[in-house]
């Protein structure tokens, strides 16, 4: 298996090498985004030399020890679309109740779409349900709160519970409950799990499991489930001012509806004058053969509010004028349906320029404001132009009345504390470094993978800024271990590996 790994990772530091001399050598790009590039290319180079190590390191230890059988398995919820499982043949289930009874099957949707979902048919146990036989990573609540599943229930008022645990181990457990709103009817549960933070074990959380009819004993009765996922509470425009997106402050884009990912990037702004000075700007090259890419939010935000604020105004540095450039608002959960797409077109080339999409201007004529509550940009709309670069900055969403000057952006007022540690894996010490927007009473903890505490790192109240602190493992064993940074209200929980 090592000798596979080898194999594979020099065929992959072969094609990079060959991009990269290939690439330079081709005529007729931009400076900038041949600089790009580079930059691009050698980041990979390097991430697959630190991939290649940390392989072999893992695969060494696996041979000769069964220290890490509970490492995360392949089945990691997806960051983009918050999926962490489904009830397709990619995912496996278990049923469970008191008598072991076969209660669970995958059927047809019982409303008549064409996909397979989850069914449960209760007994006279009170704790029956399914278990996801995939191991996560650790969820994070720190990031994201919520656990969201669809959920096609026989009854109103009906409890459905969530459940988090170690992989493979009924305790320790964090559970959470919801009541169904509708009988015999997709809805989709929200289960938040923000009071999660506070349990010591949050890091060793990493297998899921659903419950229907909690507490109850309602014999014969069937339920349907599918589409688990994680997600965070909606943003609240008027909390931000109506700034969606200043890539200075937020980076979680995410790039679709094209041919390769790495088209779409978060980088420093290579253009800093007239109306933009902002550090750093969202990076899009065209493909020659699609006319409808672009890119969307991972956020969901609060419902738009159209009778307040209309208008979206994007920062726009485009290779030529007269450049269609849409916006299209979806629902969160449509996946794409029935969206109102607003255009506006470019007016300078290779120069900053603010476009305004007036919302009722789209192609739908009076959009319904409990509806919208995400937006996808598509520079270039309708065309094929390939290898043409666009660099967008600080959307917005603004009463056009009261908007103030471009010239001074509203920036975000939001909260980013950041976390990270270096080398990791690691023997026998390695540097954790968090930044802190403002002061902040901290704590930084360290636990083992069953959650018990190792050892306190921080407990003070530090000053805005970068922060530095060494873990020494000298004096405990080899395994994974858990950091969990708390400052404010505002916590974060990492891991890292330790090999000796």
């Amino acid at each position: 298996m090592i000798l596979n790994f080898t194999l594979l990772y020099f065929v992959k530091i072969a094609q990079l090498n060959t991009f990269l001399h290939l690439y330079l050598n081709k005529g007729g790009k931009k400076e900038v985004q041949i600089r790009i590039q580079q930059e691009k290319v050698k980041t990979l180079l390097m991430e697959e030399k630190m991939r290649f190590r940390t392989l072999l390191l893992i695969m060494a230890l696996l041979s000769s020890t069964s220290l890490y059988a509970q490492l995360p398995g392949d089945s990691f919820p997806d960051e983009n679309s918050g999926l962490i499982a489904d009830f397709s043949d990619t995912y496996t289930w278990t049923v469970f109740d008191c008598a072991d009874a076969a209660t669970f099957e995958i059927v047809d949707n019982p409303d008549g779409d064409t996909y397979q979902v989850g069914k449960v048919i209760t007994t006279d146990c009170t704790w029956e349900g399914v278990i996801l036989e995939d191991q996560q990573e650790p969820f994070d609540f720190s990031v994201h709160t919520l656990i969201k599943v669809q959920v096609y229930s026989p009854e109103v008022g009906r409890t459905v519970a969530v459940k988090i645990q170690p992989f493979g181990t009924p305790n320790p457990f964090f559970t959470v409950e919801a009541q169904t709103t509708v009988a015999n009817a997709w809805e989709t549960l929200i289960f938040d799990f923000a009071d999660a933070q506070d349990d010591p074990n949050i890091g060793t959380f990493d297998q899921i499991a659903l419950f229907p009819d909690y507490g109850e004993v309602n014999v014969g009765e069937s339920w349907y489930f599918t589409n688990v996922q994680h997600g965070k509470p909606p943003i609240s425009i008027d909390e931000n001012n109506g700034v969606l997106y200043d890539f200075d402050e937020y980076t979680n884009f995410f790039y679709f509806w094209g041919e390769d990912a790495s088209d779409f990037a978060v980088i420093d702004n290579p253009y800093p004058s007239g109306i933009n000075t902002s550090e750093k700007v969202g990076w899009f090259i065209t493909s020659s053969d699609c006319s409808w890419e672009g890119f969307g939010t991972c956020n969901k935000y609060e419902y738009f509010d159209f009778d307040r604020r209309w208008v979206f105004k994007v920062l726009v540095y485009a290779p030529d004028i007269d450049r269609q450039v849409t916006i299209k608002l979806e629902k969160w959960e449509d996946n794409h349906d029935n969206p109102t797409k607003v255009n506006a077109y470019t007016t300078v080339a290779e120069e900053w320029e603010e476009l305004t999409f007036d919302v009722f201007e789209g192609t739908v004529a009076d959009p319904d404001p409990q509806f919208y509550d995400r937006f996808v940009i598509q520079p270039d709309y309708q065309a094929a132009d390939g290898d043409d670069e666009w660099l967008i900055d600080n959307v917005r969403l603004v009463d056009p009345d009261e908007d103030t000057s471009v010239e001074s952006p509203i920036q975000v007022n939001d909260y980013k504390l950041a976390a990270s540690n270096y080398p990791n894996p690691f023997n026998p010490t390695t540097t954790i470094s968090y930044t802190l927007p403002v002061a902040s009473d901290v704590q930084l903890t360290v636990y083992d993978i069953l959650g018990n505490e190792v050892m306190s790192l921080v407990n003070e109240n530090k000053n805005a800024g970068v922060h530095h602190v060494t873990f020494d493992g000298m004096k405990v064993s080899s395994g994974i271990y858990f950091y969990r940074l708390e400052a404010g209200h505002n916590v974060q929980t990492h891991k890292m590996m330790l090999l000796k």
